[in-house]
C-alpha cells in the first residue's frame, strides 16, 4: 500500500498534524493528490479562513466572499510564493507576517479590530519596501515592489505590485483592523475592509491622492514632521543650492513626493488619541544642481 493510497482516515491524522498557521504546508498536502485533497473535505467549515489568517493573509475588500474564497487565496498566494524570488516577496513575506500575527497580544486568528476600538495596531513593515510611479498627464498610477529599501532604479513589470498576489493579500496591520486611516497627507481615503484591511487595500487609498498638487505649506509639513532622520546627523532633504521655486518645480504632485523621498512606512504620530497611520520618509541623494533631476513618469503599459 502507497502513502498515496492510505485510507482517508491516516490522510486526515496525518493532514492534522500539520502546523495549523502553515499555509504553505497545507497547500502542498491539498496539492499532493487527488485522495490528499480529499481530506480537506473533512475540514471545518472555516479551516481555510483561519489559516490564511494565522498566516497574515486577507481577501481584498474589492474580492468576493464565496465559500471557497479563502481556500482560493491560500492556493493563490502559496504557489506564487514557492516560485517568486523577489527578495521582498515570495516564502519569507509568509514567514515574517506569520511571525508579526504571532506577536500579537490576545491573539485570536478571527479577530479584526473595529473602528472606535481603542487599540494601536502595528503598521505591517512591507510598505516601506513599496513605491509609486505614474503618468500624470493621463492620470495612471501603479505601485512597485522595491528589491532594496528607498531604490527606484531599474523598476520591471515584474516588480509592480499586482504581480505579487502573497503581498498584496498580507495584513496592512497586526491585529487586522477593519478601517485603517491615516495621517500626513490631506483627503487620503481610510482603507476598509470588514475582515481586516491588506496591504492591496491600503495601495488603492494612496492612488486616490498621487496627483494633488501639494502647496507650499504641505511640502513644509511634510519636510519638518515627517522626515526620520535626528540631529546632529540629520541630513537636508533639498540640497542648500535648491530653491523654493526649484523645490516646488520638483514636487508637482503627491506622486512626484515619493520620487524625491524614501517611503519609510507608518508609524503613529504625536497624538496619542490618534489611531491615524502617518507616513515616514527619508531624505534620498538628489544632485546638487536643480537642472539635473527629473521627475519620470513612466508610460502606461
Amino acid at each position: 500500500m502507497t502513502f498515496l493510497r492510505l485510507p482517508i482516515e491516516l490522510l486526515f491524522l496525518i493532514q492534522s498534524e500539520l502546523d495549523d498557521g502553515d499555509v504553505l504546508s497545507h497547500v502542498c498536502f491539498l496539492k499532493l493528490s487527488p485522495q490528499t485533497a480529499g481530506v480537506y473535505d473533512l475540514v471545518a467549515h472555516n479551516f481555510w479562513e483561519k489559516l490564511c489568517r494565522k498566516s497574515g493573509i486577507g481577501l481584498l475588500a474589492s474580492e468576493a466572499r464565496g465559500p471557497t474564497a479563502y481556500k482560493n487565496a491560500a492556493v493563490e498566494c502559496a504557489e506564487h510564493a514557492w516560485t517568486c524570488q523577489h527578495p521582498v516577496c515570495g516564502r519569507q513575506s509568509i514567514a515574517s507576517t506569520v511571525a508579526d500575527m504571532s506577536c500579537v497580544l490576545d491573539y485570536d486568528p478571527l479577530r479584526t479590530v473595529h473602528e472606535g476600538e481603542h487599540y494601536f495596531p502595528l503598521a505591517n513593515d512591507v510598505f516601506r519596501y513599496i513605491t509609486f510611479r505614474g503618468n500624470e498627464a493621463t492620470s495612471w498610477c501603479r505601485a512597485y515592489l522595491t528589491g532594496v529599501l528607498g531604490d527606484i532604479n531599474g523598476l520591471t513589470e515584474m516588480a509592480a505590485l499586482e504581480a505579487h498576489p502573497t503581498v498584496l493579500r498580507l495584513f496592512a496591520t497586526f491585529s487586522p483592523c477593519d478601517v485603517v486611516s491615516f495621517g500626513t497627507f490631506e483627503g487620503v481615503p481610510p482603507a476598509r475592509n470588514e475582515n481586516g484591511v491588506t496591504v492591496g487595500d491600503v495601495i488603492d487609498s494612496l492612488k486616490a491622492i498621487m496627483f494633488h498638487v501639494p502647496t507650499t505649506k504641505d511640502l513644509s509639513t511634510w519636510i519638518h514632521h515627517h522626515i526620520t532622520t535626528v540631529p546632529p546627523n540629520r541630513e537636508p532633504l533639498f540640497p542648500a543650492t535648491w530653491s523654493i521655486t526649484d523645490i516646488l518645480d520638483a514636487v508637482p504632485s503627491v506622486l512626484a513626493w515619493f520620487s524625491v523621498v524614501r517611503w519609510l512606512g507608518f508609524d503613529y504620530g504625536d497624538l496619542v488619541d490618534s489611531r491615524d497611520l502617518n507616513f515616514y520618509f527619508a531624505p534620498r541623494q538628489l544632485p546638487r544642481d536643480p537642472r539635473s533631476f527629473s521627475y519620470q513618469v513612466q508610460d502606461e503599459d
